[in-house]
């Protein structure tokens, strides 16, 4: 056996070193270059451990600690860690004194600390100086900025007000109807008061004047305290009213009902409410009213709530009832000729009649028809006046055979409304000359010409008591006899 000795040598791959460039301003603007010596070529780098890159250079970091990895040929890793460090640039305060009221004097005076130096100041992040003093200033809100040798900015806001100023609020736009007011519920603490445009307003050099625009208006309120003033605004917004309408005027016949028919609103007030069937629709019935002028009042309010500036009227006329008389009730005698004749009562003026039934008339659509009978009827005359109103009226007919004077044979004078007269019933008769009651001695108690009147049973004054009277008659028939007739009738107690 021989032997010989060999070393086997151990790489233990590529180490890693790495410089920084900070980030600046607060940005992610840093950079991270690493350095690899040793092991086997080429080389990768990566600074989270995960993704390698062939470049030894990463950029736009953020201030932050990183491990930067290096792997050769070999697969062979080393580390090293490193922080990227942050400059914030400078920070910068501000103080102030405020403006006068209607002067541009206010101040702001800015300082800065750290960053790099030297500083720059600007209030409208444009226009940089190098003074830190701002003046001549108006009272606002203002954001000063700081920028330092570095280009790094930093920012803060401060307020100039004014000295003695002045707080208005207008108050909360509102709602009214036209033909309403509102007062303003305006705040400030001034102590003089100027409403622009006046018009709708009670005071216009008060606080909280009273406002009834009638349409709706924007109003400034300007307010003053010494040489302070400030100013703010407030709508008023003017539904318009509702106009009621309360229908066409109207003449209806006596003994019908009308409905009045408004409109122009949501919510409906009638007046008076005498004869309406309800005074809270648009469109309630008059029931029943009587004759004459009626004048009913309309008001409405609309969706809105807004009700309507004046009340509508509407004038109904309720004519005067028809009244026609068809005449006397009478009698005649079978086949007398009978003229009916329809008396306008109230000089209405009728434009039709018409008779019912026609049984025995010649013509029941005029006026005075003529009636030959052979049994008793009742006729109605129904009549019509130029408005298209109707009357009626009835007349009962009895046919008698004759002619002849029919005389009750008995009558009760007691007053109970039967039988208390005693008088002819006339039948085809055109005249009756007398008619005369005598009693038991012959004395004439009662006498008369008029076929509508009767003896009562008194005699000078005095009840007659039970007894049989005698009665005599004459007249005159339709066709010009005389007809004379007598006979007796008891009163009875």
């Amino acid at each position: 056996s021989n032997t010989t000795s060999v070393v086997v040598n151990n790489s233990n791959g590529a180490t890693v070193t790495a410089t920084i460039t900070s980030a600046n301003c607060g940005a992610t603007n840093g950079t991270v270059t690493a350095t690899g010596t040793g092991g086997a070529t080429p080389y990768q780098y990566s600074i989270n451990g995960i993704t390698f890159q062939s470049s030894n250079v990463f950029i736009n970091l953020a201030a932050n600690k990183y491990t930067v990895t290096i792997k050769d040929a070999n697969n062979c890793s080393n580390t090293t860690s490193v922080v990227v460090n942050n400059s914030n640039g400078a920070t910068v305060t501000a103080t102030l004194t405020n403006a006068n009221c209607g002067v541009t004097n206010g101040t702001i005076t800015a300082t800065g600390t750290g960053g790099a130096t030297p500083y720059q100041y600007s209030i409208n992040g444009t226009t940089f100086q190098s003074s830190n003093v701002f003046i001549n200033l108006a009272a606002n809100n203002y954001t000063v900025t700081i920028k330092d040798a570095s280009g790094c900015t930093n920012t803060t806001v401060i307020g100039i007000a004014t000295n003695g100023a002045v707080t208005v609020n207008a108050g909360n736009d509102f709602t009214i109807c036209e033909g309403t007011s509102k007062q303003i519920a305006a705040v400030s603490n001034a102590t003089i008061f100027s409403w622009s445009p006046t018009a709708g307003l009670s005071n216009p050099s008060i606080l909280n004047p009273v406002a009834s625009p009638v349409t709706s208006t924007t109003y400034f309120l300007t307010v003053t305290s010494g040489l302070c003033s400030n100013t703010d605004t407030l709508i008023v917004f003017v539904n318009p009213s509702p106009v009621a309408n309360a229908g066409s005027d109207a003449r209806i016949c006596f003994g019908k009902d009308i409905q009045l028919i408004g409109n122009g609103g949501s919510v409906y007030q009638w007046s008076p409410s005498t004869y309406l069937s309800n005074t809270n629709i648009s469109n309630p019935v008059i029931v029943s009213p009587p004759a004459g002028s009626l004048i009913y009042y309309l008001n409405v309010t609309d969706a809105n709530g807004c009700k309507a500036l004046k009340n509508d009227t509407v004038l109904i006329t309720v004519l005067s009832p028809v009244k026609v008389f068809a005449g006397s009730d009478t009698s005649i005698v079978i086949n007398q000729p009978l003229q009916l004749n329809a008396i306008d009562i109230n000089n209405t003026g009728f434009t039709n009649y018409t008779w019912s039934p026609s049984f025995g008339l010649n013509n029941p659509g005029i006026k005075n028809p003529v009636t030959i009978l052979n049994r008793d009827i009742v006729y109605t005359v129904t009549v019509q006046s130029s408005d298209n109103c109707e009357g009626k009226d009835d007349i009962k007919i009895k046919v008698f055979l004759g002619p002849e004077i029919y005389v009750p044979n008995a009558f009760t004078p007691n007053n109970d409304g039967l039988n208390d007269i005693l008088k002819p019933t006339l039948a085809g008769i055109k005249e009756l000359k007398y008619f005369s009651i005598y009693n038991r001695f012959g004395q004439l108690v009662f006498s008369t010409s008029k076929a509508d009147t009767g003896w009562d049973g008194f005699f000078k004054g005095v009840p007659q008591n039970t007894a049989a009277f005698v009665w005599i008659a004459e007249a005159v028939d339709y066709k010009g006899n005389i007809l004379n007739r007598k006979g007796t009738a008891i009163l009875l107690r």
